[in-house]
Order: C-alpha cells, then structure tokens, then sequence
C-alpha cells in the first residue's frame, strides 16, 4: 500500500522523458488572498449588524419581561421596584436577568408608574432602551422618568 501526501506541485512527465515540476504561482496564490479579503471585508459588517440587532432583541425582551414583573411585584406589595442593578432586578422580582451586555435597572419612585431601562456596557448595542407602566413598546427614545 503506498502513501501519497498532498501537495501543490504535481510532477508532470513531458514528452521527451523529461519530468517537469509544476504548481501554483505566486500571482494565482496572491489573487485568491485578496478575494478571500474582499469577502472578509464584505461579511464582517454584516456580522456585526446581526449581532447588534440580536443584542438589542435580547434588552428588548428582558424589558417586557421586567415590565410584566413589576406590575405583579406591585399587586402583590403595592408600590413598584427601586433596582439599580441586575442582581438586585432579579432577586427582587424572582427573575434571571443577564448581566453580560446590558445593564439594568428600574426606578419607580412614583405609585403609578415605573421606568425600566438597559443600558448597553459593550460595544455592539444601543445606548439605552427603556420602557414603562404605560407603553406597549420598548424604546429608544430619552424619557422623562428615566435619568
């Protein structure tokens, strides 16, 4: 049984008897590098894109889920959650709120009403997001209740 390795030179026997020892130059090695470049350079925004949006999705859906939390919290004590951080968020609501890349936190200062906010801690996401008592939907927009 014999072995053969790969290799990118090939050995060729040319008509005369003669053996000829071909491969890939240097031209073709350099045109494939700077395709892969172009690609890399192509794909990478769009990665961090996805990830952004991803990112983002995740605030998104932990700040309904603090959301629906404090308004159990407040049939059940009364008066809504004074959080400054995740760890107090979620040992104070009985929730498992990340810490990785958003901070959390949660004011409810009046009887009526609350602000929920994340605020991004890493590259990648948003600056802030925010949502209330009242809204439907979590936003970007600066609110009065959240400093």
């Amino acid at each position: 049984m014999k072995i053969t390795r790969f290799t990118p030179l090939e050995i060729r026997r040319l008509p005369k008897g003669k053996l000829s020892l071909t491969g890939f130059t240097l031209l073709e090695l350099v045109v494939v590098v700077v395709i892969i470049s172009i690609l890399v350079s192509l794909a990478v925004p769009i990665y961090r894109k996805a990830v952004r949006k991803a990112k983002d999705r995740d605030a998104q859906g932990m700040l309904m889920l603090v959301q629906q939390a404090e308004k159990v919290y407040r049939e059940e004590t009364g008066s809504y959650v004074n959080c400054t951080s995740a760890f107090d968020c979620s040992n104070i609501l009985r929730l498992n709120l990340p810490s990785g890349s958003w901070a959390y936190s949660a004011s409810g200062a009046d009887v009526n009403d609350f602000c929920v906010q994340a605020q991004g801690v890493d590259i990648g996401t948003a600056d802030c997001w925010y949502i209330n008592a009242a809204s439907a939907e979590v936003s970007t927009k600066v609110s009065p209740c959240c400093p």
